[in-house]
């Protein structure tokens, strides 16, 4: 990602571009289990705990389903396929109007989104040079 952090930088018009790997102070993984498939596979093994536990999964178990494909939970093996994963920030940075915020499963992108009079006064230089 570095590697494309001048391109990044001139494309989306910033001054600052940081790489943080600590994504879980901002992001969040959701899990949706697609009970038709898992009823069906399961059968009587897929009781009211095991989906209370499969929608509740921990960021390290998602993890490891995402790495392995599977998922060892309460000695039933949950299949590829069978959870959908989200990834999405969590609720302080969501609401935080300061912010922009998106996420995918391989990439979460943060900006600030408030303008100071330096930033108003490039834009308005940038746009004169745009006219020139």
């Amino acid at each position: 990602m570095t590697s494309l952090q001048s391109y990044i930088k001139d494309e989306l018009n910033c001054l600052n571009f940081e790489v943080i790997t600590n994504e879980e102070d901002y992001v969040v993984y959701k899990t949706d289990p697609d009970h038709k498939e898992m009823g069906q596979a399961l059968k009587k093994a897929y009781t009211k705990q095991l989906k209370e536990k499969v929608g509740n999964l921990s960021r390290e178990q998602v993890l490891e389903y995402l790495k392995n494909g599977t998922l060892m939970l309460e000695g039933v093996e949950i299949k590829a396929g069978w959870l959908k994963i989200t990834k999405e920030f969590n609720d302080k940075y969501k609401a935080d109007t300061k912010y922009g915020v998106d996420s995918n499963l391989e990439n979460s992108v943060m900006l600030d989104m408030v303008k100071d009079d330096k930033l108003i006064m490039m834009g308005v230089s940038r746009e004169i040079v745009n006219k020139v």
